[in-house]
């Protein structure tokens, strides 16, 4: 039961759906089965108490694009 991606090629509208079994996916708003199946990604994961921040305050910073860098 994986949950897809879709842009529909009739309306350009972006969507996801659920799909079980052997189903075709259709747009939701025109009906259309032209559809383009988008890439997925996987939403970062968070801690317990749902802290957008993962990165810790000590230690060198967590990656190039890190929170605690300066701006430039």
């Amino acid at each position: 039961m994986p949950l897809m991606e879709y842009t529909c090629e009739a309306c350009d509208l972006d969507f996801e759906t659920l799909l079980l079994g052997s189903e075709r996916a259709e747009c939701p708003d025109c009906a259309s089965v032209n559809l383009v199946r988008r890439w997925s990604l996987p939403a970062r994961p968070t801690r317990a108490g749902g802290a957008e921040n993962d990165c810790p305050t000590e230690g060198p910073p967590c990656h190039p694009a890190c929170c605690r860098l300066p701006s430039l």
